[in-house]
């Protein structure tokens, strides 16, 4: 091979990585931005109450009406006097169950909690004050996969 002929090989080479090179930026450009895009970013929200104010809410049924399925409702320390129904999936957290009381104050059908939707969590209260027979005791679930 001489030298003509290398030079020639060489520009031949070089033109068919800059030809592929362009495919790839050609495709990168065209095809890969049709594929479908997926959010992975989460849309859960934290919800916060505090019966004394400054919060979200002052009240746990109030942030509990405002989650959405999969939120989080963080409810800071007091007694909260209410009777609550849930009826999303949503974690429920009290700050301390030392000091963040559900208080089923009422002197009627003193039903404190009531869940009826699946995957409810509920953690960090002293949920006090019910009934003492079957119809009005504490907390009811009505679904499964509850904690």
């Amino acid at each position: 091979m001489g030298k003509a002929e290398k030079k020639h090989e060489k520009k031949r080479r070089t033109y068919k990585k800059t030809r592929l090179i362009a495919i790839c930026i050609l495709f990168s450009l065209v095809i890969v931005p049709s594929f479908p895009r997926y959010n992975c970013s989460s849309t859960k929200t934290i919800i916060y109450v505090d019966d004394d104010g400054g919060s979200d809410y002052t009240t746990i049924q109030e942030g509990i009406d405002a989650a959405k399925s999969g939120d989080t409702i963080f409810v800071y320390n007091g007694t909260y006097y209410e009777n609550i129904v849930i009826e999303k999936t949503i974690t429920l957290i009290g700050e301390d169950k030392k000091t963040t009381f559900i208080d089923g104050y009422s002197d009627e059908f003193n039903l404190i909690i009531r869940i009826s939707a699946n995957n409810v969590k509920i953690s960090g209260f002293t949920i006090q004050n019910s009934k003492q027979n079957y119809y009005s005791s504490g907390i009811i679930i009505n679904k499964s996969n509850c904690a």
